[in-house]
């Protein structure tokens, strides 16, 4: 990956992870970020993570909740979770959103491992 520059996200492949998740994937030295394409309904469970993490969702709706609080995100709304904080979310219509985590997460760096691999309908 380039050490500076621009980010050509629609010239980047999707990566199929599974039915309801693709993904675009930018990796720097000390950040990741990820272009997400999800589709509803889908549930992922309480997961926390080393990695802080901003989110800005890009189209579609989805549920997110944080420390027993539930929050609606919409369109050209970000939300943030610090390192170990426990984190939940409901996809409630199919969504875009970019992610980025740093430090980056390994255990998504491989392919087919996209964000909440184990969601649920």
């Amino acid at each position: 990956m380039p050490s500076q520059g621009a980010i050509k996200w629609n010239e980047m492949p999707w990566e199929k992870v599974n039915d309801q998740i693709s993904r675009r994937v930018f990796r720097g030295d000390r950040l990741m970020a990820i272009m997400y394409k999800m589709k509803a309904p889908m549930v992922w469970p309480v997961e926390e993570h080393e990695a802080e993490q901003i989110e800005h969702l890009l189209s579609g709706k989805l549920e997110f909740t944080v420390n027993g609080e539930t929050h609606v995100i919409l369109p050209g709304d970000s939300f943030f979770v610090g390192s170990y904080i426990p984190h939940e979310g409901r996809i409630v219509e199919d969504m875009q959103s970019i992610v980025i985590f740093t430090p980056p997460r390994k255990e998504l760096m491989e392919e087919g491992q996209g964000f909440a691999p184990y969601a649920k309908k």
